[in-house]
């Protein structure tokens, strides 16, 4: 059943009606489901899961990468790429492509603003965060145009390789893939 609301102000003294009435039919009631509930939720938690890691060695200000989950079937074929190549070093390639790949954004903190995420783009510190992208290599006094410039913006940001690696292994462990899974790709 439909209701109808009839809107209007009515003039009892004239012989005939000086208003004109507006039918709008009324809202009907948003129901919850249970499949709705379950889509809505499942949502949110997309939208919420991620991990902030602290880069090693920032100071004031310090630096974060934002996170999402791995995906194993991009993280198989890169680590399957990387191995290909036979390059020495393949598997510290490797890893920054994983870090690349999960990346949402690179933000700065500075500890008298711990609530406030500035974007490392040079002259935008309140704009979009970077990402391991060219805004970050001129950020970071990387030259543009490089082979692998994503690797060299990892490894611009993180100082040592076992920053990297470490990085890699809490993203891994974040986004739930053993340790014993993880040595068995590398």
């Amino acid at each position: 059943m439909v209701d109808f609301k009839i809107e209007g102000d009515i003039d009892t003294s004239a012989d005939e009606p000086a208003w004109e009435p507006v039918v709008t039919k009324a809202e009907e009631p948003i129901v919850s489901t249970p499949i709705r509930s379950l889509r809505d939720r499942r949502t949110q938690i997309v939208e919420d899961l991620y991990t902030d890691l602290k880069v090693p060695r920032w100071e004031n200000p310090q630096v974060f990468v934002r996170f999402n989950p791995i995906n194993t079937t991009q993280m198989n074929a890169s680590v399957k790429k990387r191995s290909n190549s036979k390059a020495p070093d393949w598997p510290l390639r490797a890893n920054a492509d994983v870090l690349v790949m999960s990346c949402v954004g690179i933000y700065a903190v500075y500890e008298d603003e711990p609530d406030v995420k500035y974007s490392l783009r040079e002259g935008d510190p309140n704009g979009p965060w970077t990402k391991f992208d060219p805004d970050l290599c001129k950020a970071l006094g990387i030259e543009e145009g490089t082979t692998d410039q994503h690797v060299n913006a990892v490894k611009g940001l993180y100082f040592t390789d076992g920053d990297i690696g470490d990085a890699a292994d809490k993203l891994l462990r974040f986004s739930n893939i053993t340790n014993d899974e993880a040595d068995g790709l590398f």
